[in-house]
């Protein structure tokens, strides 16, 4: 994606961050960066089919919501995705079909995704998501 809005500021620094956790952990790390929607699906499905005990995977780019339908819109309805550099979407289930193989069947799955989510072709002042409130309390200790 072009232009200064498109750039997730940080977002090498996280990349960073991951794979030493991931790599100390002692998981087999596959490294993709700044990839098209259709290197995002390849990759994803092509590391599904690899034999594991645990299958991870980190997604952290732009998001999407797409309305399923032109009747969705008014019931709130859409398809969750992130987007490739191309600007092209990748639906959430889509990727997480992927998962539900014969390869990874039984197997634990964590999925993380780090996406902003904006609706398609709304008015930009109701574009984007904010998000949700989170309380965050400190237990007390003895």
């Amino acid at each position: 994606m072009d232009g200064a809005k498109d750039k997730r500021e940080g977002a090498d620094k996280d990349a960073d961050r991951m794979r030493t956790m991931f790599d100390e952990l002692g998981f087999e790390i596959i490294f993709g960066q700044n990839m098209t929607a259709s290197e995002i699906e390849k990759e994803i499905q092509k590391a599904a089919s690899k034999p594991c005990d645990c299958f991870v995977f980190v997604v952290s780019t732009h998001g999407e919501e797409i309305p399923l339908s032109k009747e969705s819109v008014t019931l709130g309805e859409y398809d969750q995705t992130i987007l490739g550099t191309d600007g092209n979407p990748v639906s959430i289930n889509k990727l997480l079909d992927m998962l539900n193989n014969e390869t990874l069947k039984g197997i634990p799955k964590l999925c993380f995704l780090q996406a902003c989510r904006s609706i398609k072709n709304d008015p930009e002042d109701v574009k984007y998501d904010s998000g949700v409130d989170v309380v965050i309390s400190n237990p007390k200790t003895k």
